[in-house]
């Protein structure tokens, strides 16, 4: 069993947390099973991000937000603790670096190498392998509330959300967010 089993398309998230460090993400995001229906984990940046409202984003910073929406994504998917996402700085987990997006699938003893062999769903034993495309179809970006922390939390709802949608459990937002 793979996950998704189906194409969950327009999930959206209005990312917001009220607070002198909030921030805000706006995305929508598809999740699509992988075409050679093997494990593994894909990200697409389908964004037109020359397009942005705000001229004054560096270019560097759009793509570290839109990495930040695929890395929240697959460490949900793989089972990483919201706590740990939140406290953790992009790019790291539990201290850690986390390179994203994860690499060669056929160097031993990478994350993409365990994907390409198998990670079940949330880290449980029980669940599907995680076998999926995660395509980012829009984004939007405030130069006052917008930093890549928020986008990995938007990332993190797409992803629960999706998963919700597959398997009827119902989304919950953490403590302190608001959607």
């Amino acid at each position: 069993m793979l996950f998704p089993p189906r194409a969950v398309r327009g999930v959206r998230v209005h990312y917001a947390r009220p607070s002198c460090q909030g921030g805000t993400a706006d995305v929508s995001v598809d999740f699509e099973p992988l075409p050679d229906g093997a494990p593994g984990f894909e990200f697409v940046d389908a964004v037109d991000w020359s397009r942005s409202a705000d001229d004054a984003v560096p270019p560097e910073e759009l793509r570290d937000c839109a990495d930040a929406v695929g890395e929240g994504v697959l460490l949900t998917l793989s089972g990483v603790p919201w706590t740990e996402m939140v406290l953790s700085a992009p790019g790291t987990v539990r201290g850690h670096r986390f390179r994203f997006p994860p690499g060669d699938a056929d160097a031993p003893g990478t994350f993409a190498h365990a994907l390409a062999r198998g990670v079940p769903l949330l880290g449980e034993a029980d669940r599907p392998l995680i076998a999926t495309r995660v395509v980012l179809r829009r984004a939007r970006h405030s130069i006052i509330d917008s930093f890549p922390g928020v986008f990995r939390r938007a990332g993190h709802q797409a992803a629960r959300k999706a998963i919700s949608r597959t398997d009827g459990l119902p989304f919950t937002l953490a403590p302190g967010d608001r959607a």
